[in-house]
């Protein structure tokens, strides 16, 4: 998923002329300090991990008991709007071993959780779910839900 984020990022910067800077990058100037980047929210995909130690974004759930969610990334479109993105995997993993009926009751929850938070909140909520090698991508806004491919999602993003 994030690096579906990246190319949405990336391809929303435009290409850059030959011998010109890439806007998309850092310039560091000949005095070893670092030039800002020039980013403008208009036109640009803005992403980012979020990282649970500095984290405020949050949500509870309960499933058996009261849990929390952090999304694992953020995009900011270039109309201003939020998406949130909670990343699972239903494929069979060598590290982690999990019971496949509590997780899918650990989607579910989630995803409920997440419906009630779209009604709230005026985000796009997702939940990618890949399996074996394709993205099952639950959107909820508003309340409302449907299920969108990862190419359905980058377009929808690229003309908006």
């Amino acid at each position: 998923m994030a690096e579906i984020l990246k190319d949405i990022s990336d391809n929303s910067f435009g290409k850059a002329e030959v011998g010109e800077p890439n806007p998309h990058y850092r310039q560091i100037r000949t005095d070893g300090t670092i030039e800002p980047e020039r980013l403008s929210d208009e036109s640009k995909h803005l992403w980012g991990k979020n990282f649970l130690v500095n984290s405020e974004i949050c949500y509870e759930y309960y499933l058996n008991g009261l849990h929390s969610s952090y999304p694992d990334f953020i995009m900011k479109d270039k109309k201003g709007r939020l998406h949130l993105f909670e990343v699972k995997s239903v494929n069979d993993s060598n590290a982690i071993r999990v019971n496949p009926e509590e997780y899918k009751d650990k989607i579910r929850a989630l995803k409920e959780c997440y419906r009630q938070c779209s009604k709230l909140l005026d985000y796009y909520f997702y939940l990618p779910i890949l399996k074996e090698d394709c993205w099952h991508i639950t959107r909820l806004y508003k309340g409302n839900e449907d299920t969108i491919t990862d190419d359905m999602f980058t377009q929808e993003l690229s003309e908006n």
